[in-house]
């Protein structure tokens, strides 16, 4: 049976996400929690598969659709993401995994971009943030993302630990466990989005995960030594189109949140 996940469950969410090998991000699941619509199964008290379903004011994004590998093979993970997505605002994004992208494709989505997730360090650690308007950067963010999040970029101020804001751009720096995350990066040009990601700084690791566009963004964070971890597809459903003006769009909030 299914059921809808609620805050009380947080722990059996990074159980089961630890199960497959991901990191237990409380920071994160908090906001998936309280933003989203979970969903899941369960069997013996704990939790055999799980997705979560961010909507946004047009359209929503999938995250941490997981099967317990003890359960896998049995048609879990369809069922569970069929169920989570009659009830979804279109168009649905998500970024696959490798594991995760022949089922996605079986449901209809498509690939549309690429991100690239890298970690390092900002030696100097980080500026102290500059005053900002929030609903400018709520605007900033739907601008680029091409669908409005609100509820997601007032969360994500809330927590910020620090924050870059120019007339027509923006960076968020957050915790999440043991790493920082900078993200979203929105701005004009390449060299303003690196201009604010050295802005809000970090002098612990931080991960930032950049879309494959914004090369220059890479390759700048390259040579402050940051290493890439792993690529993944930014697919729809049930369209190709991919809103917004991408072009100013230079890092996500997190593979989760998009």
């Amino acid at each position: 049976m299914i059921e809808r996940l609620e805050l009380h469950d947080l722990e059996r969410c990074m159980d089961l996400a630890e199960r497959v090998g991901w990191p237990r991000e409380r920071a994160k699941w908090r906001l998936l929690l309280a933003l989203g619509r979970g969903y899941a199964t369960r069997a013996d008290g704990r939790l055999t598969s799980m997705v979560v379903i961010t909507p946004h004011d047009e359209g929503s994004f999938v995250a941490m659709m997981v099967v317990d590998p003890d359960h896998g093979g049995r048609g879990l993970g369809r069922r569970l993401l069929e169920h989570a997505l009659e009830t979804a605002p279109r168009p649905v994004m998500l970024y696959a995994t490798a594991a995760g992208r022949p089922l996605y494709e079986r449901l209809g989505f498509v690939p549309v971009d690429e991100v690239i997730s890298l970690t390092g360090l900002l030696p100097g650690g980080p500026r102290p943030p500059r005053p900002h308007d929030a609903d400018a950067i709520v605007a900033a963010d739907a601008r680029a993302f091409g669908i409005g999040r609100g509820g997601l970029l007032r969360a994500l101020l809330a927590i910020a630990d620090a924050v870059a804001a120019t007339d027509d751009g923006f960076a968020i720096r957050f915790s999440n466990g043991a790493i920082d995350v900078i993200g979203p990066v929105v701005a004009a040009s390449q060299e303003a989005a690196i201009d604010l990601v050295e802005q809000v700084g970090a002098s612990g690791i931080c991960r930032i995960d950049v879309p494959r566009s914004s090369h220059r963004v890479v390759e700048h964070l390259r040579s402050r030594g940051f290493i890439q971890r792993t690529r993944a597809p930014l697919m729809t459903f049930p369209t190709a189109d991919l809103r917004g003006d991408r072009a100013r769009y230079h890092a996500i909030a997190l593979q989760a949140f998009g």
